[in-house]
């Protein structure tokens, strides 16, 4: 196990886990419980945050049951709709703006069938995805509640701007049910925790 004072670029030269992205000894992804919810998510994730050590859009697709996860921009091939197409299905953009619906308890009355979809990527590339991917057209988008306080993997830029595991979780506690938003939590400060130890932030001891 490496120390505080490891080099960072050590890890990267390392077999990391395809999902929580951590290096050997620190994959967090049998540690934790995945939930059920009354409602879905579909996770677009831009071909950039494909093994990006910041990214967490595998991990959530991980904990959320029924979760799909699409890659957009990717050389294998085109990219695929049809999850965005199922019929009597409900689907919610999460995406701020003056055209957004700010997310309400109630929205979970409304449909048996609803679904969020949350573009994973920067905030410049999650424009241009909602830009070039038509089956987004069309698509009602929903803004979170404010951004509370706490750490994160990367820099906000502004209130409605979440990453892709606290975004979900923001989703939870407004929905319901509530304490399933800490499975998610939980989970972010396992793998922030593991993240900083790789970085050579915080000695092993302190590792969650």
């Amino acid at each position: 196990m490496a120390s505080v004072n490891a080099n960072p670029n050590d890890y990267s030269r390392q077999a990391r886990c395809h999902i929580c992205l951590l290096g050997p000894g620190l994959c967090v992804c049998q540690e934790l419980d995945s939930i059920e919810l009354p409602y879905r998510f579909i996770i677009i994730r831009h071909r950039s945050e494909i093994g990006c050590q910041s990214n967490t859009g595998g991990i959530a697709s991980r904990l959320v049951a029924g979760t799909v996860l699409l890659d957009h921009g990717c050389r294998e091939g085109p990219f695929d709709p049809a999850p965005l197409h199922k019929p009597n299905t409900d689907y919610c953009l999460l995406y701020p703006g003056p055209d957004a619906t700010e997310l309400t308890p109630d929205f979970v009355q409304r449909s048996s069938s609803l679904v969020f979809v949350v573009l994973d990527g920067s905030w410049p590339k999650a424009r241009r995805m909602t830009q070039r991917i038509s089956a987004l057209h069309g698509i009602a988008k929903v803004a979170l509640p404010g951004r509370p306080q706490g750490a994160s993997l990367r820099k906000p830029h502004g209130p409605q701007r979440f990453f892709t595991l606290e975004a979900m979780a923001r989703v939870i506690d407004t929905l319901g049910p509530a304490d399933q938003a800490e499975v998610l939590r939980n989970a972010m400060s396992k793998v922030m925790s593991r993240r900083l130890h790789e970085r050579g932030k915080i000695p092993r001891r302190d590792v969650v």
